[in-house]
């Protein structure tokens, strides 16, 4: 990411749980009106209520209306809500879409208007991909057909709250309940009594033709407020049919979920998640039907006990292993982030780092900068609006110690460094900006005098000067490290004000290599991180540099510093940095949005893999440029460093998963710091985290302050084994320092409950205890049940959830 980021992030307010009016009448407070359609939102035409409704007429196809409102949290909110009339002409094909700062997400389709009618029509926010999210500014209603459609009416909208409980709902229990009617075409007895599951009837369904169905319906239901539908089968005399089940979303079938073959004359529990039935995010979810899956008529069969049920349905149990035979020390700097808004956070992260475009034109001699494509190539006082030579990074510093975390701070390297903070404005826009705007900044003084404070007066700013000054207020226990620069392979777009020719192979392992050279000259034992790369093609080839001639660049890159290192005596390079946002897709969208569809939400589960699994192969062009194989990022890396510049450390100190506030990112963030621990990188801060991104602070928090008292992951990784990587993920750990101590890190990341038995070999534990996270609860762990038998522990983790178990041997 691009942006300068490393002191505050605003907490935004407080959750709204009452409905929200988007218009009554009129707009309402905040909303307004971004159509693209004509639109007259005081319409007497055909009104819903009140005096007014919203009349949308359509010049052209894939008009919309569009209600605009500023960015606002939906947490606390669970749909949008409005009636719809078709008019005189009805018909109309239309979709809804909600925006994440003014982009689309995902496009939720309605069942075509009918004419003259209204019908009101709630979409949940989690079809939309906008649930949960902090940004949400707005919706639009659009033709989804191409083509000028009738003009149609909308009234009476609202962002509704999220109900404080929700129960299941019984449907068939010796009769339909709950609104619950019959509309098979299969011939049904509702009133059964041959065979019989619970209480006094059951429902017989005899088929008259091949699919023919039990049918039950039901006026439409928000669907995410429930998890699945639970019944009992029974194939009665004949047995052998062969069944499906289907949800239905306004009386149309969706996904079909085939039933095991019935047995004779035994009932059988059949629990089906609303996921596999293709409508668990939709407004307009009104029934089910059973039906013939074999295309032939099926003999009678019996149905009973039929619930719309709140509760998940359970995985077959999991049996993992975890061997504490031999342990791996885990570095605490990957439980880094890219600020120290620790009393927002919370404090255990062990790293920070001041970074990002801006940093790349950072005078520390008054604290001016230049961010750069990221705002009109400015220079301005953002960084500190003193000149005292190095507050900016000095007060940095100083609060990542203060908060407990290892800094990195940023040493530019581009050439150039904002000389005042002005405004105005485009820099270039000033006649000889270089030597007027700017001041040219050099990695070694000539002479090597230093003098604090420097001279602001002359044009030039000595980079070991800063390094020498900066380092004094590092200490044995957080020692100041140093990145050269940032995202060098993207100078010529983000920084074209200084360096508007892409940078070459050959002129950034000579940059780095001067660089490295002048600050191991003054802090000798400082660790230096380069180069930053922004992402895959900055790894393979420098963004096509012009000197790439199909080598690959970090394996260039890492020998050029060994063979700097050899001449220079004395390692210049200690940490290879990368910058890694996923470019994995669900839904037609990149994970790194905060918006979280089903698809989204699958992808970025699954994404974690693609740093290590050489079996999976996510959605993105990168996989496609690598002819459809893994990208399998860390050992490809790690193979690299060992190649060409062994004893290299790791580290990604920009990256985010997306879903801020969503259970996937949650998963997502944890799934990413065990990954990181298992396979030894070094060092890692997420780029944007932070107070208000209550998911992913979960995620880490299951690592380091799990019970929201202090207690942290133990700091020595231990092997597991028996993880399904699509479904699970277990990571654990023991504390040389307290060899009584095991901590697991267990994620489901499947949408059911799973049971996991866990088998320890060389630990054996008589006290055990759990906290668990996951929607609804990311700020407050919940207990979990965990129960000992010898050296084996057993937990049921609920659906999307991360659980770390603390197990312990307690001395009577």
């Amino acid at each position: 990411m691009k942006t300068f980021l490393f002191a505050f992030l605003l907490l935004l307010s407080a959750h709204c749980f009452a409905d929200q009016s988007v218009y009554s009448d009129q707009l309402g407070s905040g909303w307004q009106n971004w159509s693209w359609a004509s639109t007259n939102l005081s319409s007497k035409t055909t009104v819903h209520s009140g005096t007014y409704s919203i009349a949308v007429t359509e010049t052209g196809g894939n008009q919309a209306l569009y209600l605009h409102n500023n960015p606002q949290s939906t947490i606390g909110y669970e749909a949008i809500s409005f009636w719809i009339n078709g008019g005189s002409a009805g018909g109309q094909e239309l979709q809804v879409q909600g925006t994440l700062n003014s982009n689309p997400i995902v496009a939720y389709t309605l069942p075509a208007l009918a004419a003259n009618t209204w019908q009101q029509v709630t979409v949940p926010l989690a079809g939309l991909g906008v649930a949960n999210i902090t940004e949400f500014d707005g919706f639009w209603i659009q033709d989804r057909s191409g083509t000028t459609q009738g003009v149609y009416y909308v009234d009476d909208i609202s962002l509704v709250s999220k109900p404080q409980s929700v129960a299941s709902m019984g449907i068939y229990a010796d009769t339909l309940t709950n609104s619950w009617t019959n509309q098979s075409w299969a011939t049904v007895n509702l009133l059964g009594t041959g065979t019989v599951h619970g209480g006094i009837y059951s429902i017989s369904v005899t088929g008259k033709a091949a699919y023919d169905a039990l049918y039950l319906h039901h006026p439409a239901l928000t669907a995410p407020l429930y998890q699945t539908i639970s019944f009992w089968i029974n194939g009665g005399t004949s047995g052998g049919q062969q069944l499906e089940i289907s949800g239905t979303q306004s009386g149309a079938n969706q996904t079909a979920f085939n039933l095991p073959t019935l047995a004779k004359n035994t009932w059988t529990h059949i629990i089906v998640p609303l996921t596999s039935l293709g409508i668990s995010v939709r407004g307009d979810f009104d029934g089910f039907w059973i039906a013939d899956r074999a295309g032939v008529v099926e003999p009678t069969y019996y149905v009973d006990d039929i619930t719309l049920s709140t509760t998940p349905a359970v995985n077959p149990g999991v049996t993992i292993g975890v061997d504490a035979t031999t342990v791996t020390p885990i570095s605490p700097l990957i439980y880094g982030v890219n600020s120290t808004d620790f009393s927002g956070m919370g404090r255990g992260f062990g790293f920070t780092r001041s970074g990002g475009n801006r940093l790349s034109a950072y005078n520390w001699e008054n604290n001016a900068s230049n961010a750069g494509s990221d705002y009109l190539y400015e220079n301005d006082g953002l960084m500190g609006t003193t000149n005292v030579a190095g507050w900016a990074m000095q007060t940095f510093v100083q609060a990542a110690i203060g908060g407990g975390a290892v800094p990195l701070v940023t040493v530019p390297t581009v050439g150039y460094v904002a000389a005042d903070k002005n405004g105005g404005g485009d820099i270039r826009n000033t006649p000889n900006y270089l030597t007027v705007r700017l001041k040219q900044e050099v990695a070694a003084k000539p002479g090597g005098k230093y003098v604090y404070p420097p001279n602001p007066n002359d044009y030039f700013v000595y980079q070991d000067e800063f390094v020498n000054y900066i380092k004094q207020f590092g200490t044995a226990q957080y020692p100041i490290m140093f990145q050269l620069d940032n995202e060098p392979d993207l100078w010529s777009s983000t920084h074209a004000e200084v360096h508007p020719n892409p940078v070459t192979y050959a002129e950034l392992l000579s940059n780095n290599t001067t660089y490295a050279t002048a600050i191991k000259k003054v802090a000798p034992n400082s660790q230096v991180f380069g180069p930053s790369n922004y992402g895959w093609e900055g790894y393979r080839t420098l963004q096509g540099a012009s000197d790439a001639n199909g080598r690959d660049f970090l394996s260039f890159y890492l020998h050029g510093m060994s063979q700097a290192g050899v001449t220079a005596k004395k390692r210049l390079l200690d940490v290879l940095d990368l910058h890694w946002y996923p470019e994995a897709t669900g839904d037609g969208f990149r994970i790194v949005t905060d918006a979280d569809s089903l698809g989204l939400s699958s992808a970025r589960i699954q994404a974690p893999r693609s740093l290590w699994d050489s079996t999976y192969v996510e959605n993105s062009w990168i996989a496609q440029s690598l002819g459809g194989n893994a990208i399998n990022l860390l050992p490809d890396t790690f193979g690299r460093i060992n190649t060409n510049y062994p004893g290299t450390k790791l580290s990604f100190t920009e990256y985010n998963y997306g879903g801020s506030n969503a259970p996937s990112g949650a998963i997502a963030q944890a799934d990413v710091l065990g990954i990181f621990g298992r396979y030894g990188v070094y060092a890692a801060a997420n780029w944007g985290i932070g107070s208000s991104d209550l998911a992913m602070l979960a995620g880490y928090k299951a690592f380091i302050n799990y019970d929201r008292a202090g207690s942290r992951f133990a700091a020595n990784e231990v092997k597991v084994s028996g993880e399904t990587a699509s479904q699970n993920s277990v990571y654990a750990s023991v504390d040389r320092a307290t060899p009584t101590l095991m901590t697991l890190v267990v994620i489901n990341k499947t949408t059911n409950t799973t049971p996991f038995t866990i088998n320890i070999t060389k630990f054996a534990p008589n006290s055990a205890k759990a906290y668990t996270v996951s929607d609804g609860n990311f700020t407050t762990p919940i207990a979990t049940a965990v129960s000992l038998n010898g050296s084996q522990a057993v937990l049921n983790a609920p659906p999307l959830s991360i659980t770390t178990v603390v197990l312990k041997i307690v001395k009577p």
